[in-house]
C-alpha cells in the first residue's frame, strides 16, 4: 500500500510541476510574440487559465495530504492532548464531507458542461471543470490517510507516510 501512495503521491506532484511549467513557458511566449512580433497567440490566454486551474486544485489534494492549508491553530494549540487528537478527527470529517460536496458539485458541474466548447481551444468545458470532481476525491482520500497518521502519531506534524 505505501508503494501505491508514493507513486500516486509523485504522479500528483509531476503533473503539478508540469502544469505549472508549461503555464510559465505559455505566459512567456504570449508576451514575446506580443511585444516583439507585434502578433498574439490566440489561444494561449485561455490554456494558461485551465493549466492554471488545474495547479490549483491538484495543489489543493497535496495541500491537504501534508497539512500545508492556512489555518488558525490557537484553539488546537490550547486543547490537552488526548483532546486535540479528537478534536482533530473531527475537523478531518468536516474536511472529508466538503471534499465529497465538492466532488459531487464538480461532477454535476462538469457534466452539465460537458457539450459547451471553449472559445479558443475548441475542447469541452466539462473536461476543464473535471479537475474539480477529482480533486474533491483525491482531497476526502488524503484527508482520511492524514487523519489516520495523525491519530496514530497524535502530532499531526510531519509528512504523511503509511
Amino acid at each position: 500500500m505505501k508503494q501505491i501512495w508514493r507513486i500516486f503521491d509523485s504522479i500528483l506532484e509531476w503533473v503539478l510541476v508540469s502544469c505549472t511549467f508549461a503555464m510559465a513557458v505559455l505566459c512567456f511566449t504570449q508576451v514575446v510574440f506580443r511585444y516583439v512580433f507585434n502578433s498574439s497567440i490566440p489561444w494561449s490566454e485561455e490554456a494558461s487559465r485551465y493549466l492554471f486551474s488545474v495547479v490549483v486544485f491538484f495543489g489543493g489534494i497535496i495541500c491537504v495530504r501534508d497539512k500545508g492549508h492556512v489555518c488558525v491553530d490557537i484553539i488546537i494549540q490550547q486543547l490537552p492532548r488526548r483532546v486535540r487528537r479528537y478534536y482533530s478527527l473531527l475537523l478531518y470529517a468536516l474536511m472529508f464531507l466538503f471534499s465529497l460536496f465538492l466532488a459531487k458539485a464538480g461532477w454535476e458541474l462538469a457534466v452539465k458542461n460537458m457539450y459547451q466548447v471553449s472559445p479558443a481551444l475548441r475542447i469541452p468545458l466539462g473536461w476543464v471543470y473535471m479537475t474539480i470532481p477529482f480533486s474533491g476525491v483525491f482531497m476526502g482520500v488524503n484527508s482520511i490517510r492524514r487523519a489516520i497518521w495523525d491519530f496514530r502519531e497524535g502530532s499531526g506534524e510531519g509528512k504523511v507516510e503509511e
